[in-house]
């Protein structure tokens, strides 16, 4: 029996004739009762089942229902009557309107705790790092077909809107979803692609494999370019025009000859098609090939996508570029930092004295304060792009404040920021993502820019903190940079003098140093810090920072540094 006030409902659970207050609601054929919820006033009751969720009045009139996704384990009313909050098989939770049972918000956490994803009705979404690829849109085209399926990161520049999902509670009604919500993503779909062959696990004698790439596109938003990464690294592609086309046996598809080279004895390869709605979700083809010689000796470093055969006496090893911005002392006074600057200085004085050991070389530009004004920032990131080669790896780190403007655009602040006028005094982040999606060699993009400080006291209410887009774009299999956060979401980022650091860095320079070398076996790799740093900062500070490392699909794990000397 379940009860509210004057109103009960009995034989609610796994049955088939439920009872409000004694009567019998009519349900569908083989529709089984599974959860019940009255609200606070009586008024109204809830039924989950097997086929609808289903309103009635305290007489058992049923006011309506709709259809359920997934088999509904528990139904309950909110406090203020507004809602009815819906668990699901699928691991969902689901918010209904009261009023008329429209669907206006779901959730899906993952089983590890740290990736979730929101959504409302209308396709407006909020995500945590690394959570905009759980969920998504299936397009179907028709029974002679198969559905395509798009996450939501494919349509984040439109709909990536948290500050709706919040809202959304704080509203004294609910808006209503569009109709036209799944017809509005149609009209602004990026293209779908699939390996035709070789197989999806292939083998290869050749140092290229040669890949029959079929595409899908609209025709009013035909396919642009083509993009590729093998292990995480960007290849170089011919214009899509002057790649070798056929027509597919399929619909509305295009079959394009693609080579790609293959370093190693194995090679993940990811490709991507854009168009000028965005790039399509990836098709992914691992390939190996037996090994001609034993490995050489530079094995562990990071492996360049050439596989040319070097001339005797060249040094394999890659170059390593540093680019580590830190600002502590702003011309803002009211936005001062304590160790920003002193961070990015000890990562880079750090990572200077590891040339000779896995870097043939190591080449530093270190901006901090009056350093760091924005052209000097825009000089730096243009000096890596410029610099760095297919062989060789990048590490871009900042430290200081970054805000988000009214439209959700993140920018970093530079040391002479006017906070009044972002647009023209601030780095935008399109210059960074640009930069670092851009690189031909592995890109690492370390980011410590949570601090509270005044940025958002300044009277500029429309100014808000969250990196989660900017870690999420970065690091989506597409653009292939692995992002190490200082926080998560909005949360602020820790400094102390106790420390010495922000609690970010400290973390990382320990890892580095051989903390993170938990099996002793010489050396650091990127999963390995990973892991350290996470547990670090929780550990210095009480919980209260969480950072996030996300890695793209396709980027096997690589040392950064071998053990001190």
């Amino acid at each position: 029996r379940h009860a509210a006030g004057r109103t009960t409902v009995d034989d609610w659970f796994e049955r088939q004739r439920p009872l409000i207050n004694g009567k019998a609601p009519t349900l569908a054929a083989n529709e089984w009762s599974l959860s019940a919820s009255v609200s606070r006033d009586g008024n109204r009751v809830a039924l989950a089942t097997s086929q609808y969720l289903r309103s009635f009045d305290r007489n058992g009139n049923e006011r309506w229902k709709t259809p359920v996704p997934a088999t509904p384990w528990q139904i309950n009313t909110s406090d203020d009557g507004r809602w009815l909050v819906v668990g699901f098989s699928d691991g969902s939770l689901r918010w209904y309107r009261q009023e008329d049972g429209s669907e206006q918000l779901g959730l899906f956490q993952h089983a590890d705790g740290r990736r979730w994803v929101a959504w409302t009705a209308a396709g407006n979404f909020a995500a945590s790092p690394g959570g905009e690829d759980l969920v998504g849109w299936q397009v179907g085209h028709g029974p002679a077909q198969a559905a395509d399926f798009y996450p939501v990161s494919r349509f984040r520049s439109d709909y990536y809107r948290p500050e709706l999902i919040g809202e959304m509670f704080g509203k004294s009604a609910a808006p209503a979803a569009p109709a036209n919500a799944g017809q509005a993503i149609r009209q602004r779909l990026p293209p779908t692609l699939r390996i035709v062959s070789p197989d999806a696990l292939s083998t290869q004698r050749s140092s290229e494999v040669k890949v029959k790439l079929a595409v899908r596109s609209s025709a009013e938003a035909p396919v642009t370019r083509l993009r590729a990464r093998v292990n995480g690294q960007l290849v170089a592609l011919p214009q899509i025009a002057a790649l070798p086309a056929t027509r597919s046996e399929q619909a509305d598809e295009t079959v394009y000859d693609v080579a790609l080279p293959l370093p190693g004895i194995e090679a993940q390869i990811m490709l991507f098609a854009e168009n000028r709605y965005g790039v399509s979700p990836e098709a992914m083809l691992i390939v190996k090939r037996p090994p001609a010689e034993p490995a050489a000796a530079t094995a562990d470093s990071a492996a360049a996508v050439s596989s040319s055969p070097a001339a005797p006496g060249v040094d394999l090893r890659p170059a390593l570029y540093v680019l580590a911005i830190g600002i502590s002392r702003y011309q803002d006074p009211s936005i001062q930092l304590e160790f920003a600057a002193k961070d990015s200085t000890d990562l880079a004085n750090f990572f200077k004295a590891q040339e000779g050991g896995l870097y043939r070389k190591v080449a530093v530009r270190l901006l901090t304060d009056a350093g760091a004004k924005r052209d000097d920032v825009l000089d730096g990131l243009e000096w890596i792009r410029r610099e760095l080669t297919a062989r060789d790896v990048a590490m871009v780190f900042i430290a200081g404040h970054g805000v988000n403007d009214a439209d959700g655009t993140y920018y970093f602040l530079p040391q002479d920021v006017n906070v009044k006028h972002l647009k023209r005094s601030a780095v935008i982040f399109t210059e960074i993502r640009n930069t670092l999606v851009a690189l031909p060699g592995k890109a690492m993009f370390f980011i410590d820019t949570c601090h509270s400080g005044n940025v958002l006291g300044t009277g500029l209410r429309s100014l808000r903190l969250d990196t989660t887009a900017v870690i999420n774009e970065l690091s989506s299999a597409d653009n292939g940079v692995i992002v190490f956060a200082a926080a998560t979401g909005r949360q602020y980022a820790q400094e102390s003098p106790e420390w010495g650091n922000g609690a970010f860095t400290k973390a990382i320079l320990e890892g580095l140093r051989g903390k993170a070398d938990y099996n002793r076996s010489g050396r650091v790799t990127h999963k390995m810090l990973d892991l350290y740093v996470s547990e670090r900062v929780k550990a210095l500070t009480e919980g209260a920072q969480s950072p996030v490392t996300i890695v793209p699909s396709g980027v096997p794990d690589f040392p950064l540094v071998l053990g001190q000397r």
